[in-house]
């Protein structure tokens, strides 16, 4: 994302699309780079530890969660490194815009012992093997 912004910035020529009209208007900036798809952010969870009808469905719900639960869940919890991890950095920004109380929500998260990780690779190895 942040190399596509670059790219956009300083070398894309603007261009106004005939199906302009048909996208949000988030999904186009300054008639250089054209937002075409979204990409599905969420929660993975180990299905040992947490049953199916007590997954969480927002980052609130996670904290509230874990608050109920803090020693089942020390130490389970993981998100992206976002010093080392482009696209974690971009999702905790947008996280930070669409939510004002994102950095409190994420504070009652790391209450139950975060661990953070430079991939989703990663991630997804350390919560199917229960280390996360």
């Amino acid at each position: 994302m942040d190399t596509g912004l670059k790219l956009a910035t300083d070398y894309a020529m603007e261009y106004k699309s005939p199906e302009q009209s048909q996208l949000p208007k988030w999904a186009v900036w300054k008639d250089k780079a054209y937002g075409t798809t979204y990409e599905p952010v969420v929660f993975i969870y180990n299905k040992r530890l947490i049953p199916a009808g007590d997954v969480p469905d927002s980052h609130a719900a996670l904290a509230k969660l874990i608050a109920s639960q803090t020693d089942k869940f020390k130490g389970k919890v993981t998100t992206y490194d976002i010093e080392k991890s482009g696209l974690g950095f971009m999702l905790s920004v947008q996280d930070h815009n669409a939510d004002p109380n994102y950095f409190k929500t994420l504070a009652d998260v790391a209450k139950g012992g975060l661990s953070v990780q430079s991939s989703t690779g990663t991630m997804m190895e350390r919560v199917s093997s229960g280390e996360n």
